[in-house]
């Protein structure tokens, strides 16, 4: 349990997903000894193997052995990849491909040429005003249903900030950490 004596709800929140990250990297690291570990052992056994069958003493069962092993092999060496993949989105992810200025100046002139101003009905400037009972619905409390729905409506490998936990994450977990996503937005 995060230790966390904070009396905002949003600071209080934060504070155990940096508490939760913390201890996710230190399991991560040690799932990645544990995996050093297995391969080192994984790979001498398959160089005992080849040093048998390469001397002719070698048996069906060994040739059996050596083809389990390598697969064994070739299966740790999957999650070495899928995690050098998944550093590199990071990396994209936080670097990004910036675009040019001359690209934003482009696009800043567009977009104030597409700009509407104002709308104009029979010569006459159309204001629209919003009714009482619609400024009531704007300024009231969000429901906990609102926030819930909100959560379910994005995307699940979107994150809402930048501490990498996505939407996918909240919707996983929404049983534990659900009161808290909701004091911490309200």
């Amino acid at each position: 349990e995060a230790n966390v004596n904070d009396q905002n709800s949003y600071s209080k929140f934060m504070n155990k997903l940096k508490y939760l990250k913390e201890k996710i990297r230190i399991l991560a690291r040690l799932h990645k000894k544990s995996l050093n570990s297995r391969k080192s052992i994984i790979k001498s056994e398959v160089t005992d193997l080849d040093g048998v069958i390469d001397k002719g003493e070698g048996s069906d069962a060994d040739g059996h052995r050596r083809r389990e092993v390598v697969r064994l092999i070739q299966e740790v060496e999957k999650f070495d990849v899928m995690e050098v993949a998944q550093k590199a989105k990071i990396k994209w992810s936080i670097e990004g491909d910036e675009n040019s200025k001359y690209y934003h100046g482009v696009h800043n002139k567009k977009r104030g040429r597409l700009t509407i101003r104002g709308v104009l009905i029979d010569e006459r400037d159309f204001v629209k005003r919003i009714s009482l009972e619609q400024n009531d619905d704007l300024e009231r409390e969000v429901s906990n249903e609102e926030i819930k729905r909100a959560v379910w409506d994005c995307g699940i490998d979107k994150a809402p900030w930048l501490d990498g936990f996505t939407f996918g994450f909240y919707r996983r977990y929404w049983e534990i950490i659900g009161n808290d996503v909701v004091d911490a937005i309200k």
